[in-house]
């Protein structure tokens, strides 16, 4: 085994005192909107899904009634709406699936953010950056001023 190189060493080490970008163009990215949102995804998943918090968000399992794995999601509640980020590539088995298991009498829509939309990508990556620049900035005064309430975020080689 090698050792790593510096430019390595420092990506590592940035990635842990500040944030990362991942790109993430081969997930699908649904928007559910309607009343009945949250017990759709909790129904159909492993995790908590009404106890979500706005502006908060959690990885979850979409089973089937045989309890065999559809895909991993990510769910965000971003108040008016959940955002569902799907596992690579499993975009349109997701999407398929979830149409499925919408009934008549569940208050849903579920709509694809990023099938052919390239403004709707660009609206969340300028949204995103802004997040993780902010996030950036409070973990460096976290890791700069450290008293005895707050924990000191570990320097790593």
């Amino acid at each position: 085994m090698t050792d790593p190189t510096p430019a390595i060493i420092n990506e590592y080490t940035s990635a842990h005192e500040n944030a990362i970008l991942v790109d993430s163009n081969n997930r699908g990215c649904f928007r559910l909107t309607g009343e009945t949102r949250f017990d759709l995804i909790d129904r159909l998943s492993t995790n908590d899904i009404n106890s979500l918090k706005i502006g908060s968000g959690l990885g979850t399992v979409l089973t089937n009634h045989q309890a065999r794995i559809i895909d991993r999601i990510t769910v965000f509640n971003r108040g008016k709406d959940l955002l569902l980020l799907t596992s690579p590539n499993a975009g349109p088995v997701v999407q398929d699936w979830l149409k499925n298991k919408i009934f008549f009498n569940d208050d849903v829509q579920l709509e694809d953010i990023w099938a052919n939309d390239i403004e709707a990508k660009q609206g969340y990556a300028s949204q995103l950056v802004d997040l993780l620049r902010n996030l950036s900035e409070a973990l460096r005064a976290l890791h700069r001023r450290p008293d005895s309430s707050r924990p000191v975020l570990p320097h790593l080689p």
